[in-house]
């Protein structure tokens, strides 16, 4: 079976193939140019005389080589404009054929390449030739006027059989050219028009179904699509990207049953819930079913050496009937019990945030940001972590960062110092926007309750007249 392509990306054509018999006869031909009425000769004869070679050949290389053959002869064809062919076998290849089911004046304003024949036949032959219906249009399509659309390139072959003198008359009007001088068929007709319309009809049946079957174009002058282009580039580019899924394979299923745990006595005996190992009377009992025992250790955590006296937890009130001297007395226990929880698991090189975190989540290799929200505290935000296979919630305390520049060196103590003690203000170097000079700077670090509940301060110190800039201040916290 022969299936055509389409020129169009990712498009398929309905209702087109070709089927043969075991013997190589053709079977079934079904929406091809051969049986199509109307359609150049050029390509019928081309489209009888390729389907055979189709079966020719033992690899697919050779097959396309032989039907490449017959491309090329029909192809040399036209590059060569007929220069072996005569007139008339010429016009007989590349004439149309059409009949018009109307008359001309039914047609009205409406356009084709069988309206304009129709018409330009009346031109010279007079009304009364075209007024029936019926008329049967033989024409071809000329290369002038140049950028007219086809339909207005359409010339009927009569008029190369009609009087020289008329001939030229006419040729020039409807070309559009009055300094014509060669009114021969081949340097009147457009033989890239032709061209395409064969390539065309190639691209369908041989190079576009070659190039998608790994075959190098078997027709060189005729190329491939822009779209068909890109993608044998992309097949054939050695260093294009892959897909993620394409390092990976999937792995082995692990065994249904696996007995891990080395302390039952159903190991020692020999037995095994396994396949292999089970009664052939257990078989679809819940015991078959049943999920894969996983060993679990349990491991007492060394006290360490200065965990810190011990909180005796005898002599507990009843919560019952007293729980605030309950809850007062219960409290040293639990406080001892996390300090010595925290040294065990060496909590003092973790961060401060990280401190009423599980120490295995905290001690977890990795950690994912899921949100940072603010919260009704200004400064204060909380900070949502994944871990392995927990969510933390963090507090973050972010405190306010600006630059002061002042003219003179800031006063320390006495009555009225520049800056104040609540937060923290130290000399810095820093290069100043637009090369501004950098004389007594200064970076201030604020929490941002003190900046808010301080306003006055430091509205009074940004506007002092010894300031001479402020940096910084718009940044969000």
């Amino acid at each position: 079976m022969i299936l055509p392509s389409s020129k169009e990306e990712d498009k398929l054509l309905k209702k087109r193939y070709a089927v043969f018999n075991d013997d190589g006869s053709l079977a079934e031909l079904k929406g091809f140019e051969v049986k199509r009425r109307g359609e150049l000769q050029l390509i019928k004869i081309f489209q009888s005389l390729i389907f055979e070679k189709f079966l020719l050949g033992t690899t697919t290389e050779e097959c396309y080589a032989a039907v490449a053959k017959v491309a090329d002869q029909w192809l040399d064809v036209l590059f060569t404009k007929a220069s072996t062919l005569d007139d008339e076998e010429l016009v007989e290849l590349i004439a149309e054929n059409r009949s018009m089911s109307k008359t001309l004046q039914e047609y009205g304003a409406q356009k084709s390449t069988s309206i304009s024949t129709a018409r330009r036949l009346a031109e010279f032959l007079g009304d009364q030739m075209v007024k029936d219906k019926g008329l049967a249009c033989k024409f071809i399509i000329s290369a002038k006027p140049y950028g007219a659309p086809v339909t207005e390139r359409a010339v009927p072959v009569a008029i190369f059989s009609a009087a020289e003198s008329v001939k030229r008359v006419y040729l020039r009007k409807w070309l559009k050219d009055n300094s014509l001088t060669s009114f021969d068929l081949r340097s009147i007709l457009d033989w890239e028009y032709y061209i395409e319309r064969l390539g065309s009809v190639i691209q369908k049946l041989i190079t576009i179904p070659a190039a998608m079957q790994g075959v190098p174009n078997p027709v060189p002058r005729i190329r491939h699509p822009d779209w068909l282009f890109r993608r044998v580039a992309t097949a054939q580019d050695r260093f294009q990207q892959h897909k993620l899924t394409s390092f990976f394979k999937a792995a082995p299923r692990p065994p249904a049953y696996m007995n891990v745990d080395e302390g039952d006595d159903r190991s020692n005996d020999g037995s095994n819930d396994g396949p292999e190992g089970g009664d052939i009377e257990d078989i679809g009992t819940q015991r078959s079913l049943s999920k894969p025992k996983v060993a679990v250790v349990n491991r007492k955590v060394p006290q360490a050496k200065n965990a810190g006296p011990t909180v005796s937890k005898k002599a507990l009130p009843n919560p019952t009937t007293n729980y605030s001297a309950w809850l007062r007395a219960i409290r040293p226990i639990w406080k001892a019990e996390r300090a010595s929880r925290l040294q065990a698991a060496g909590a003092s090189n973790l961060p401060a945030i990280f401190r009423g975190v599980q120490q295995p989540i905290a001690r977890s290799t990795s950690w994912d940001i899921i949100q940072i929200r603010p919260t009704q505290r200004d400064g204060r935000f909380m900070m949502w972590l994944g871990t392995d296979n927990d969510i933390v919630q963090v507090v973050l305390r972010i405190k306010r960062q600006f630059y002061i520049n002042l003219k003179a060196p800031a006063t320390e103590g006495g009555a009225h110092p520049t800056f104040q003690p609540e937060y923290l203000a130290e000399r810095v170097s820093k290069i100043l926007p637009r090369s501004h000079p950098s004389q007594h700077l200064y970076q201030i670090t604020v929490s941002e309750d003190i900046y808010k509940s301080n306003v006055g301060h430091f509205s009074h110190l940004m506007n002092n007249p010894q300031t001479d800039g402020v940096y910084e201040t718009q940044v969000s916290v």
